[in-house]
């Protein structure tokens, strides 16, 4: 009933899911301006683990896929973990197999890369995150928005007292790099 008052209210459909794994908790929700509505095609894709929903538009540069995701945390510990990044892989990649398509996956994908500029502990154990992330982006045709934006410059989007790390993503299509633009970065987490 709150969700129907304010979504009355909101200029936004919200489109969400969330997982089912057990001992595991995580939802995402995927905000599009009503604007786009005329634009959707079909309904939304929900992952069977509820892991990602994925919404396609329209758009003048062709079909549109927005991807938003949360994959679980530590996947360089844990198997159902490493799965959901295979099948959110795999989903990718199947996207870009079809023709004039562009796809926006974003989210907290809980990996960073195992460098400096994205994570203050770097190390043996981030291997996996490393390798889980650099395969979604070379064999799903992504790039990483903010380091292709802002080659050299260390950025986080996670931080607790003693370390930090960048976890959260805006990917897209790696033929769509040109359209790629940094508008704004919030700095209050220095």
């Amino acid at each position: 009933a709150y969700l129907n008052a304010m979504q009355a209210d909101f200029s936004y459909t919200i489109h969400s899911t969330h997982t089912t794994a057990e001992h595991e908790r995580g939802g995402i929700v995927l905000l599009l301006h009503n604007k786009w509505l005329h634009k959707v095609v079909g309904k939304p894709t929900i992952d069977k683990n509820g892991r990602w929903i994925n919404v396609d538009i329209r758009t003048p540069r062709g079909r549109t896929s927005l991807v938003a995701a949360y994959l679980p945390p530590s996947p360089q510990n844990s198997l159902p973990a490493r799965q959901a990044w295979a099948d959110l892989q795999e989903y990718i990649i199947k996207l870009h197999l079809k023709r004039n398509r562009t796809v926006y996956l974003f989210g907290d994908l809980n990996a960073a890369r195992n460098d400096p500029l994205h994570r203050k502990n770097v190390g043996s154990e981030h291997t996996c995150q490393e390798r889980l992330l650099g395969n979604l982006i070379e064999h799903g045709g992504l790039i990483d928005t903010f380091p292709s934006c802002n080659p050299g410059v260390q950025y986080r989007t996670w931080s607790n007292h003693n370390t930090w790390s960048s976890p959260d993503h805006i990917l897209v299509s790696a033929h769509s790099r040109q359209h790629v633009t940094l508008k704004w970065l919030n700095k209050s987490m220095d």
